[in-house]
C-alpha cells in the first residue's frame, strides 16, 4: 500500500479535502501587542508635548538666559 492512499477517517470529520470556509477572524498575539505599543507610544507623545509647553512657559516667564544659567554656571564670571 502506498502512503498517499492512505486515509485516516476521524469521527465527525468528512473524510473529502474541502477547506473549512467557516473564518472566525481574531487577532494574533503580535496584532495585540502592536495595539497596546501604539496606546503606550500615543501617551508617552503626549506627555512629551506637555513638558514642551511646561518648558517654553517658563522659559517665557523666566526668559531664556536665565534658563540657561540653571544648569550650574550661575553666579560665574
Amino acid at each position: 500500500m502506498v502512503a498517499k492512499d492512505m486515509r485516516i477517517g476521524t469521527s465527525g470529520h468528512p473524510d473529502d479535502d474541502e477547506l473549512d470556509l467557516e473564518y472566525v477572524p481574531h487577532k494574533t498575539m503580535f496584532e495585540e501587542m502592536c495595539e497596546e505599543n501604539a496606546a503606550k507610544v500615543a501617551l508617552v507623545e503626549h506627555d512629551v508635548c506637555e513638558k514642551r509647553k511646561t518648558l517654553e512657559g517658563t522659559k517665557a516667564r523666566v526668559g531664556c538666559n536665565e534658563v540657561a544659567t540653571t544648569s550650574g554656571t550661575r553666579g560665574k564670571k
